[in-house]
């Protein structure tokens, strides 16, 4: 039998697939929690969504979506969202 357990995770309007990365299990022990983040493309994260990112402190974001992502939906090197 599986146990349900309830996310963590906040639940952005328009940012798929925003998560933590922190606390999965690595080679020696389980990563830092709210230092480490992944999601979609953040350009259409509305006020709400922005409001949330900027309070994380994000500094530093890396875009590894494929080139015709990029293309279709423009590059992610700053999020005014995030502050960044």
């Amino acid at each position: 039998m599986t146990q349900q357990v309830p996310s963590t995770e906040p639940e952005l309007t328009a940012v798929r697939n925003f998560r933590d990365v922190g606390g999965l299990p690595t080679w020696t022990a389980a990563g830092e929690v709210r230092v480490l983040f992944r999601s979609g493309h953040l350009a259409h994260a509305t006020e709400d969504d922005a409001a949330f990112l900027s309070s994380l402190g994000l500094h530093t974001i890396f875009d590894f979506r494929n080139a015709s992502d990029q293309k279709l939906e423009g590059r992610t090197s700053s999020c005014r969202a995030c502050g960044t």
